[in-house]
């Protein structure tokens, strides 16, 4: 099978499994910026290439019948589109930034400043390139690690911060919202991995899991232990963490997202926002 059909097919498998019709995908791909700098950021990436870069960009052309990968959107729609309220003009950062495409989408839709927060230098240094390249100048990207205070000290007082992918994968949840909580950003958009079988629970609980592959490469790494640790938070314990520091849950979303190794996984996107009148 050529890659051209690969793709085509993967991208059909995902369409039915998210019953998304072409108006829909069309009206999705509208809002988002352009596919090229998606493509690039991930393919630089993915080959390790990350110094040049305007040379790379210079000579490199864009696959012209890739597009935005079915699943992507679907998560990126949930987390990010579907909250536009809490991104357009307002002051926007992003724990666990990884490549910027967050960062990058909520400058495409408007927001006011973005601060994206990687420990990867070389992540923060394609962020910032495929950002530029966008148009933007607005956003600025820091490497720090999550259990540094400091790092927190250059999202004082936003508007919206967004934890993709992030509360589900570290072991210390109570750590992480203390050191947001001191910043007094005014809303929280979490998306996270959930476990089916006590998501809609009113028992808080966390599903503890480990790295057994790579754990180097994955998670919170600690040389010390052979396996990491993270926990999947469900909404009952979310909720408690986040009353904690005087944040009120206000709506919540599940979706699935579809895995082609195994069976599709639950995950959601909640919003929590400062009780102000609490503090």
């Amino acid at each position: 099978m050529t890659a051209e059909k690969e793709f085509f097919e993967r991208q059909d498998r995902s369409r039915v499994f998210y019953n998304l019709s072409n108006d829909n995908e069309n009206r999705l791909l509208k809002i988002l910026p352009d596919k090229k700098y998606f493509e690039f950021v991930h393919h630089q990436w993915n080959k390790g290439i990350v110094d040049d870069l305007d040379k790379v960009w210079n000579n490199w052309s864009p696959w012209e019948i890739w597009s935005y990968p079915i699943d992507d959107l679907i998560r990126y729609k949930n987390m990010i589109l579907d909250n536009i309220e809490l991104i357009k003009g307002a002051r926007v950062a992003d724990i666990g930034s990884h490549l910027g495409i967050g960062v990058l989408f909520c400058l495409n839709l408007g927001a006011k400043h973005c601060v994206g927060i990687e420990p990867v230098g070389d992540k923060n240094n394609l962020s910032s390139f495929i950002c530029e390249q966008a148009g933007h100048v607005n956003f600025n990207f820091l490497t720090g690690e999550i259990k540094q205070p400091t790092i927190y000290n250059g999202i004082q007082n936003f508007d919206t911060l967004i934890l993709g992918s992030l509360i589900d994968m570290i072991p210390d949840h109570y750590r992480l919202m203390e050191n947001i909580a001191k910043t007094k950003i005014k809303n929280i958009i979490v998306e996270v991995a959930e476990d089916e079988r006590y998501a809609r629970s009113e028992v808080p609980f966390i599903n503890w899991e480990s790295y057994v592959h790579k754990p180097q490469l994955e998670g919170p790494y600690n040389p010390q232990v052979n396996q990491p640790l993270h926990g999947e938070p469900n909404l009952a314990f979310l909720k408690m963490l986040m009353a904690e520091f005087s944040y009120v849950f206000k709506h919540q979303t599940f979706f699935h997202m579809q895995s082609h190794s195994q069976k599709p996984k639950m995950r959601s996107v909640s919003v929590f926002e400062l009780n102000e009148k609490g503090n």
